[in-house]
């Protein structure tokens, strides 16, 4: 494995033989220290050994990347890899929320909670109004750190749901506001959670979408009708809090046309 440091786009370059994936400097230091810091809490089962950190200065240098390679090998065996990995940074309330709605997942099957995730920028509160992965079981990966998984909803034939085959890793430590689709209930809303706000304008020279959704001086989204916008700002601030869901036909027909 060829490792390379691009420090312009502050990338660890990683050469696999059959291409390369990139590691940024910032993620590197941030999951090394997180590995170690959670090792080191079981003190118990340790044997008196300490996990060591790269230091900040380190971020970006062979060193850092070293230190993580290290700390992942010894995590993938310790037992603090048995819990859910969260992204450093995940709010604590979070942390519980999607840890709930995964055990009932996994004790309810497909009558579990259904969550919709808004995300966004957790220093200032901006949402980043997210359309597509945002409405899902909870489910959780394998591997060495066990990351939480959105996983689709389906409707099948008859009318009731099950869910994909698998999902996609969740930012967790980006999420702003959770709701539960099938109370409506708000379970988590950030200190400094911003309701995002729009603009309807018509523009008549755009006879096949004339209506025009704005937020902060920039066209969001075009429409052909004012229910179409109304539906599109409502589901992104949260007042619908899900559209209707694929059917397992639906889904199925997609994959094979992707495979």
């Amino acid at each position: 494995m060829n490792i390379t440091i691009n420090k312009e786009r502050r990338l660890y370059v990683i050469g696999t033989g059959g291409g390369f994936s990139c590691f940024g400097f910032d993620n590197c230091y941030r999951d090394a220290v997180a590995m170690a810091s959670q090792m080191n809490a079981l003190r118990s089962v340790n044997n008196g050994l300490e996990y060591v950190a790269p230091t900040i200065d380190e971020i970006g240098t062979m060193a850092c990347y070293e230190a993580y390679e290290h700390l992942a090998s010894h995590f993938a065996k310790h037992p603090a890899s048995k819990k859910t990995w969260f992204i450093p940074g995940t709010a604590s309330r979070v942390k519980t929320i999607l840890e709930d709605a995964r055990k009932d997942a996994y004790c309810n099957a497909n009558r579990a909670s259904i969550l919709r995730l808004f995300f966004g920028d957790t220093e200032t509160g901006r949402d980043s109004c997210e359309e597509n992965d945002t409405v899902g079981f909870i489910g959780r990966s394998t591997g060495t750190m066990k990351v939480p998984l959105l996983i689709e909803p389906l409707r099948s034939d008859r009318g009731d749901l099950s869910s994909a085959d698998g999902g996609g890793q969740i930012l967790t430590n980006c999420i702003l506001r959770i709701i539960e689709v099938n109370t409506g209930i708000e379970l988590y809303r950030h200190p400094k959670y911003q309701l995002p706000a729009f603009t309807v304008h018509v523009n008549e020279a755009a006879q096949a979408y004339p209506i025009e959704v704005g937020r902060e001086g920039q066209t969001q989204a075009r429409f052909p009708g004012h229910d179409e916008a109304g539906e599109y700002m409502a589901f992104l601030q949260g007042y619908r809090a899900v559209r209707p869901f694929r059917s397992v036909t639906e889904y199925n027909r997609e994959m094979r046309e992707a495979a």
